[in-house]
């Protein structure tokens, strides 16, 4: 289960039917200062992971538990991730009794001797909610540089086509008007050349002059 600050609207009715909790809880980034939406839920089990973490709470103090029997994670029962509880659970506190409660919880499902076991409790410093908001922030600019320059090669390719498109038909309006220039030039050259030939050649004579017969003679 998975309590987060967007959580923080009514939880008692959301939560007033639970008594058992199979996939563990997670509370994250809360300003609660004292968790009790979970006081009536009597099991908290998890094969995978901690049963419970409790991870960035800015003012916790207190955990009410007090109907749970069963208490039990994969590998550890609670986390403790850059949580204000872990400063306020110091010897002789009200939070500190609410951990030894827990404690007793854990060690009687797990059927443990040994008090204070590594195997229920582990405090985890990571750098805090900051470190988050840089994690964050960091893929949010990853993602905007990756859309920027998705858009960026659209834009270019559809340039680089309009261009293309562009020196084509300039390529071939120029190919078209050579091809005509040619076409004239050839045609004024025939036209030159039959116009020098019949200069040359004359206009023929209408009266034919007649032969002598030299019989005759």
């Amino acid at each position: 289960m998975f309590i987060s600050e967007c959580f923080r609207f009514h939880p008692e009715k959301k939560v007033a039917k639970l008594t058992q909790l199979e996939a563990g809880l997670e509370v994250i980034e809360t300003d609660l200062e004292t968790f009790d939406y979970l006081r009536h839920v009597n099991e908290i089990v998890t094969s995978y992971g901690p049963a419970m973490i409790f991870r960035r709470n800015k003012k916790l103090k207190r955990l009410n538990f007090n109907a749970l029997n069963k208490l039990k994670g994969g590998n550890i029962d609670i986390v403790l991730e850059d949580d204000h509880f872990a400063e306020e659970a110091g010897d002789g506190s009200a939070g500190f009794n609410d951990l030894m409660m827990l404690e007793s919880v854990s060690r009687e499902t797990d059927q443990r001797t040994e008090k204070c076991s590594k195997k229920f409790l582990e405090v985890k410093t990571t750098g805090g909610s900051s470190g988050g908001v840089v994690m964050y922030l960091g893929y949010f600019l990853i993602a905007l540089f990756v859309i920027l320059l998705a858009v960026a090669i659209i834009l270019t390719l559809k340039e680089w086509k309009k261009w293309k498109t562009e020196q084509e038909q300039a390529g071939k309006k120029k190919k078209k008007n050579k091809k005509d220039e040619t076409n004239k030039k050839k045609k004024s050259g025939s036209e030159e050349k039959k116009t020098k030939k019949t200069a040359t050649k004359g206009p023929k004579s209408k009266n034919t002059p007649v032969k002598e017969n030299p019989k005759k003679k």
